[in-house]
């Protein structure tokens, strides 16, 4: 089985509490589920867009380790853990410990060319910055 060095951790949405004395919702957390993947730049031209206040978003590949607890679906949020290369830290530059990013559409498995079991989950992700990392986006 293929091992990515990068830990992840999938945050799962808890319901509310109910505050009996209010009778308010308190929310709860959201549950860490640990993963590992790898997060990449693979598209040919990088995929920004920049939004006012200064804000820039970034379409990336990020490949996931097989089974993923629970699934993955196209509104799920994933936080960079860190890389098991680097004692922790980030070995690409491409977002921060402790950074989120979003899935966008609806992940794929990819399987062995035999049909066997899924080897991997590929999974298109946003991320947003407040800082351009292309020349044409920075002032």
């Amino acid at each position: 089985m293929r091992r990515y060095p990068q830990n992840w951790s999938v945050l799962r949405e808890n319901p509310p509490v109910y505050d009996e004395s209010t009778g308010n919702k308190i929310p709860v957390p959201p549950t860490a589920v640990p993963v590992t993947g790898l997060l990449s730049l693979r598209f040919l031209e990088t995929k920004q867009e920049q939004l006012p206040g200064e804000l820039t978003t970034s379409q990336m590949v990020l490949q996931l380790n097989a089974p993923v607890p629970g699934g993955l679906n196209g509104r799920d949020r994933l936080r960079f853990d860190g890389d098991t290369r680097t004692d922790g830290t980030d070995a690409t530059d491409i977002v921060e410990v402790g950074q989120v990013v979003y899935v966008r559409g609806r992940p794929k498995e990819r399987r062995s060319a035999a049909g066997g079991p899924v080897q991997y989950v590929v999974a298109i992700v946003d991320h947003g910055s407040d800082m351009a990392s292309s020349p044409e986006l920075t002032p």
